[in-house]
């Protein structure tokens, strides 16, 4: 009481009925309904104070879980995907099947982790895009949109025009880099961008293909069987494909509908270390991640590794041999596999080692480069990571 008068008399009301008194009230709600529990607080001059409270039973989120003997995390080449969605009722009531959906699409770009897609329906192509950052630092938003003519023609005026011919991609690139006109009339010439390298370039063009790409579109697939994920074999990059499950809950009298949708992205076994969650320590420059010093590590969280039984990296280390340790869930954490690299003389030429791995579980996987001794500044540059 703001008044320090006295302590205020409380009074709670379930659905307008008065159900108790006193400043705690409990109760067990065992017939399915929407219910509003209000306390009222009134002092000894007369105010009030009144909040409430929406109470719903009967009615839980129904679950949704993917079950596959294969890895959930990677495809491989040449390897269906097997598969079953398991959907249950918050409840335990029968299942309404013709409230069952489950997709699948395919992604022309490798999957990043730039936004949370576990638990999200996704629907565009732009999620955790590489040629969509480098196309929003860039200043190509200047003369091109997304949908409309404007400076120069639209993105997807351009998929819709190059997206599919052969040399395409390269032609394109090309352009970005040096500039000209002459493709659309000759009222705009494109500024040239010299300072971007060609992968960075192609990253751009695979954007805005992405943006028209029939590919992108959910198509429905049974609730269990085997995918044959073919989508994939003309990209280079890899993309990856998403699994579509959603469930609505019709719900019980009195309640809400429940409804509930994840997505499972699949992506290739061969990963960019540029796609990593984090990267302390290495320095993300244009498409790519530059050198890195002892202790600098990638991480790449949520990786099952049921059926992965040997690690590879892709590296360059100009003139110092080092070790990469694969550490399990921090980069504190235990040494869960560990392999010695030699230096490969220059960071344009790229190397491989591999290690052994047996951790049959899901978790957060940290790669560390380490150098015990000096000097331990810029000792190796990641490319890709491989699981076998």
């Amino acid at each position: 009481d703001p008044d320090f008068d006295e302590r205020p008399e409380i009074s709670w009301l379930l659905n307008g009925k008065e159900v108790g008194k006193g400043g705690k009230y409990e109760s067990t709600l065992s017939v399915n309904g929407t219910y509003t529990l209000t306390g009222i607080a009134k002092d000894k001059s007369g105010k009030t104070s009144v909040e409430s409270l929406k109470i719903i039973v009967g009615n839980e989120k129904p679950e949704i879980e993917l079950v596959s003997n294969n890895n959930s995390t990677f495809y491989f080449e040449d390897k269906p995907f097997e598969y079953e969605l398991k959907f249950k009722n918050g409840d335990n009531k029968v299942l309404n099947k013709e409230k069952i959906i489950t997709k699948l699409n395919y992604i022309p770009q490798p999957y990043r982790p730039m936004v949370e897609t576990q638990n999200t329906a996704l629907t565009t192509v732009e999620s955790g895009s590489i040629g969509k950052t480098l196309y929003d630092g860039s200043d190509c938003k200047a003369c091109h949109t997304k949908n409309l003519k404007s400076v120069g023609p639209s993105l997807t005026q351009i998929a819709q025009k190059y997206n599919g011919k052969a040399g395409s991609v390269d032609m394109l690139a090309k352009k970005i880099i040096d500039g000209g006109g002459g493709n659309w009339g000759q009222t705009h010439v494109m500024s040239a961008h010299p300072q971007l390298n060609i992968a960075d370039a192609r990253e751009i063009v695979h954007y805005i293909f992405g943006l028209s790409d029939p590919k992108k579109e959910f198509k429905a697939i049974p609730v269990a069987g085997k995918l044959p994920l073919d989508k994939h074999l003309e990209d280079k990059p890899r993309g990856h494909y998403n699994i579509l499950a959603e469930y609505t809950e019709t719900g019980n009298k009195g309640t809400n509908m429940q409804k509930n949708a994840k997505t499972y992205p699949l992506r290739h076994h061969v990963l960019r270390a540029m796609d990593a969650d984090m990267h302390p320590g290495f320095v993300f420059d244009w498409g790519q991640l530059r050198e890195g010093g002892s202790k600098s590590y990638l991480v790449f969280k949520k990786i099952d590794l049921k059926n992965i039984k040997n690690i590879s990296f892709e590296y360059a280390s100009k003139a110092l041999d080092g070790e990469i340790q694969i550490r399990k869930n921090s980069a504190a954490g235990p040494i869960v596999a560990k392999v010695n690299y030699p230096s490969t003389g220059s960071w344009d030429k790229m190397n491989w080692v591999k290690t052994d791995i047996d951790l049959p579980e899901i978790c957060d996987l940290y790669f560390v480069a380490v150098k015990k001794s000096k000097p331990t500044d810029k000792i190796i540059k990641f490319k890709s990571i491989k699981f076998e």
